[in-house]
């Protein structure tokens, strides 16, 4: 079993690596067939392969995330609980607010009361569902 941290470098590095040497595959394939690159072209084409994934995890992963989860919920007749309107960095800013300046998970609480006992809201690339129970069910 590897440990955690070069388990989480070896899945994020590998990608990178593995695209990049695809480009370079192909590039050389391209000119052993007799067409020729410019040298600047052959390094756009590397740090474009290099940046790509990156890129779509910031910017485009959670849209398509978000399409693909209500078109499967859509399919299978369920409904997505709301999602807090917040951007991520101000749902992570009300969270440490309520650890450091009022009772912990207090914003959680707020978003109850805004959106419902059961919402969604999404802290960069990871979407969470919260559900709180109500305060007339006793246990």
């Amino acid at each position: 079993m590897i440990p955690p941290g070069p388990a989480l470098i070896f899945r994020l590095v590998l990608p990178q690596i593995l695209f990049v040497f695809c480009v370079y595959a192909i590039t050389t394939a391209i000119e052993n067939q007799g067409h020729t690159f410019p040298t600047s072209t052959r390094w756009l084409l590397y740090v474009g392969a290099f940046f790509a994934r990156p890129l779509w995890m910031l910017f485009l992963a959670r849209p398509y995330m978000n399409i693909l989860s209500a078109r499967r919920a859509a399919a299978k007749g369920a409904v997505l609980p709301p999602l807090v309107e917040e951007s991520s960095s101000e749902v992570l800013a009300s969270v440490m607010r309520s650890f450091g300046n009022g009772y912990i998970g207090e914003a959680y609480l707020e978003w109850a009361q805004k959106y419902g006992n059961t919402y969604m809201y999404q802290a960069y690339t990871e979407t969470r569902v919260m559900t709180l129970e109500p305060e007339h069910i006793k246990v």
